[in-house]
């Protein structure tokens, strides 16, 4: 079984922001706050720290806005979530909040996949291939894949 530790720097850079963003957000706000915490949530569940890392500010964000049903949904999140992105089962593209099933698979959304994109050849040298795979960011066989790494763009009739 492989196990999954981390991912790339830049894309934990761009989970970094998101959390940030929802940081900044006046609480009147909320659900533009909310929002980048799914976005985080996204972009960092193939990380076991990450994944927690986002459930643990979604549970602080909860108390925040006093909101019952999110603060129940977050603690198995918070305790799961991090070992199932540990053993590479996470269900691609779910937002992470409670209005969600934890074990559903969500469309990703258009910027977001090309955040993702933009790391692909990261996350391939972490060897994150299922994750990719999941993602619909590369099909396989890997073989059929015209690589150019000198602008790092795929040319592939499946992406």
């Amino acid at each position: 079984m492989k196990l999954y530790f981390r991912i790339p720097a830049s894309l934990k850079r761009e989970v970094n922001k998101e959390i940030t963003l929802s940081k900044r957000i006046s609480a009147k706000e909320w659900e533009l706050a909310w929002k980048h915490l799914e976005r985080a949530h996204v972009l960092g569940q193939s990380s076991p720290y990450q994944h927690s890392r986002v459930h643990w500010r979604m549970l602080i964000f909860a108390f925040r806005i006093k909101n019952g049903r999110e603060i129940i949904g977050q603690f198995p999140r918070l305790f799961v979530g991090g070992i199932k992105s540990f053993v590479g089962k996470i269900p691609v593209g779910n937002t992470g909040g409670a209005n969600v099933h934890p074990l559903q698979s969500m469309e990703i959304p258009e910027d977001l996949k090309m955040i993702l994109k933009k790391h692909i050849w990261e996350m391939i040298h972490l060897q994150r291939f299922k994750t990719i795979c999941k993602l619909n960011l590369i099909s396989f066989p890997l073989h059929s894949i015209n690589i150019e790494p000198s602008n790092d763009s795929i040319s592939n009739t499946m992406i």
